[in-house]
């Protein structure tokens, strides 16, 4: 809680916007999914099948760089979230805790 008050009453941070990219291929109701960091070669005599797609051998890929694909959906997602610049802390996560906290007491009081 003291750091939501610092936040809103006291004085307000900035905060820092940062973002995660993944790689989401899907067809028939199976998804495979990989994220930054993170890469896939395949060989020239292989290929991989998710549902109804296919991906052909002879590739590698990562979120910058999505594979050919045959039959299937391939998506880049970009994930953002904002944390607070003191203590690089999400935002979102916190506040939700906050407001479980502010129902929990609320809840208690009104057990008295």
């Amino acid at each position: 809680m003291k750091l939501t008050n610092e936040n809103k009453h006291q004085r307000l941070t900035p905060q820092i916007r940062k973002e995660k990219k993944e790689l989401r291929i899907s067809s028939g109701g199976a998804a495979m999914s990989i994220g930054q960091g993170a890469s896939i070669s395949i060989g020239h005599d292989a290929t991989v099948s998710i549902g109804e797609a296919t991906i052909h051998g002879g590739q590698s890929f990562d979120v910058n760089r999505p594979p050919r694909v045959e039959g299937g959906k391939v998506e880049v997602i970009t994930w953002v979230s904002f944390h607070f610049d003191s203590n690089d802390q999400p935002v979102v996560p916190l506040l939700q805790a906050a407001i479980k906290g502010v129902r929990e007491m609320v809840a208690e009081l009104s057990t008295k």
